[in-house]
């Protein structure tokens, strides 16, 4: 099943965010501030990430707590003779972060040669740290990274290694390691990687299971998207291309993608496409898929406002059954310069059914960099925005209520069913839409490059409606449907 939130054009102003519960910003003078790495632990919320200076491009790293109320301390970590990065940081659950950084010598700006490992209460004091030298083989570590503690308390680090001396388009491989809540390590596994790409966006421990699965790229020759599986002992097991032919094929990109497991044979994945009719040149979906990559549900963030990206970026977030929030925005760029756009977060159940939204529409450009969970099931959103000439860290509290407060929600956007048959097709095209009965439409097919190749008005009838595409030569193409209250729905289909 396919099913699209469509935004509309005019968006009603009584569903803009009044109603956080707080909001921390973040300028600083002569610098630039961004967070990208979130977590929660107990009651507090954790933001990493850095701030860089002006005038020589200097960075620190740079940790944010804040509690419920919206009280906070920040911290810029301060290392001598050393320069570190942050890369992943992980809730412990007892209101402490570890937090993983790869750093080098000033001299060597290029090799980072070694990590470094710590654990941060919410003073933002460090209780243990540890540092841990690159393989003897390799000269060194790469800028993605990730964390998950099992139910033995270690916590696991996939990270990337290299062998070359200059990092310009590297070939990485795999370094896993297992650390205790000292940040001593208990376990080293290097894994060659046999493919020129390598990726890691999300390291999960899957259920029922001593194994864990890392969602990217690696692995695979041809460089797709791929997921791949580790036992207990961090030795490689298997693994699965992420797309599914029939649904996706090879257009699914897993950069920053989240991923929530519901059991051990299926879970949630948030992450972007291009496979669209050219209106939106990529936007956000959330996929239901099973071990096997199979596509069991899917929900479409796609807006009829601009022809730009509609991107997320570590989106997901996932309380209970009934409480799962998806954040994206619209990356408003033009010649490298930034306007003003706007950004929206979903509240959805597990059925993929959409319950609130909450709409941001500032003056500013906003880029939503991540979103996490507090102890109350509401959410934290982080973002950077442009303040002359400065970036700025930026986050807001909501809560569960926030979305279901939300007024005229279904004004401004309509979740359906669609389904286009038969697939491939040879002359009629049959068109499914569950919520759109006895009305005008109009129907436009696109070829793979956005170009229209047909265009029929027509009127639907007990949810139904046909288009011959028997002129049309084999292959790929996208079915636009419009209709008078400027709703847009897509789905593609393959013509014999």
């Amino acid at each position: 099943m396919k099913r699209s939130v469509i935004l509309l054009v005019l968006m009603l102003m009584a569903n803009l965010l009044y109603s956080q519960e707080w909001c921390i910003k973040l300028p600083f003078d002569d610098c630039d501030a961004f967070f990208f790495h979130c977590d929660a632990s107990a009651d507090y919320n954790y933001s990493l990430g850095s701030v860089t200076e002006v005038h020589d491009n200097k960075s620190k790293p740079l940790v944010l707590c804040v509690n419920n109320k919206g009280e906070y301390k920040y911290r810029i970590l301060d290392f001598d003779n050393v320069v570190v990065t942050i890369n992943a940081a992980l809730g412990l659950g007892d209101g402490n972060l570890f937090v993983n950084a790869y750093c080098n010598e000033p001299e060597s700006e290029s090799l980072k040669n070694k990590l470094w490992l710590a654990i941060i209460n919410p003073n933002l004091e460090i209780l243990h740290q540890n540092l841990i030298d690159v393989d003897d083989d390799y000269m060194s570590f790469g800028p993605e990274a990730d964390l998950v503690m099992n139910e033995k308390a270690e916590i696991i680090l996939a990270t990337q290694i290299t062998k070359d001396n200059y990092l310009i388009n590297p070939i990485y491989d795999y370094a896993f390691y297992k650390f205790d809540n000292q940040c001593n390590m208990i376990k080293n596994v290097i894994l060659e990687n046999t493919s020129y790409n390598l990726n890691i966006n999300d390291l999960t421990i899957v259920p029922e299971s001593e194994s864990y699965a890392i969602f990217g790229k690696g692995m695979y020759p041809s460089g797709t998207p791929t997921v791949f599986y580790l036992d207990d002992n961090l030795n490689y097991m298997y693994s699965t291309l992420i797309d599914d032919p029939n649904n996706y094929p090879n257009y699914i990109s897993p950069e920053f993608m989240d991923v929530h497991w519901l059991d051990n044979d299926s879970y949630l994945m948030s992450a972007m496409t291009p496979y669209t009719h050219g209106y939106n040149e990529w936007y956000p979906l959330l996929l239901k898929m099973d071990k096997e990559m199979n596509i069991i549900d899917s929900v479409r963030f796609e807006r009829v406002d601009t022809t730009d990206y509609v991107s997320q970026y570590r989106s997901l977030i996932y309380h209970n059954s009934n409480t799962i929030y998806v954040s994206t925005f619209w990356q408003h760029i033009k010649m490298h310069n930034m306007y003003p756009n706007t950004s929206s977060v979903f509240l959805l159940d597990e059925n993929l059914d959409v319950l609130g939204e909450v709409f941001f529409d500032y003056d500013k450009y906003i880029a939503l960099t991540s979103i996490q969970h507090t102890a109350d099931d509401g959410c934290i959103v982080v973002g950077t925005y442009n303040e002359n000439n400065r970036m700025c860290a930026i986050m807001w509290k909501l809560s569960r209520e926030d979305f279901l407060d939300g007024t005229n929600i279904k004004e401004e956007m309509i979740s359906v069913n669609t389904k286009i048959f038969p697939n491939p097709v040879s002359d009629n095209l049959n068109i499914y839409i569950d919520k759109i009965n006895d009305i005008k439409v109009c129907i436009g097919i696109f070829d793979v490059k956005g170009r229209i190749v047909l265009e029929n008005d027509t009127f639907m009838s007990n949810n139904e409606m046909s288009i011959d595409v028997s002129s049309l030569k084999s292959g790929m193409y996208f079915c636009r449907i419009k209709t008078e209250e400027k709703y847009v729905f897509t789905d593609t289909f393959i013509k014999e």
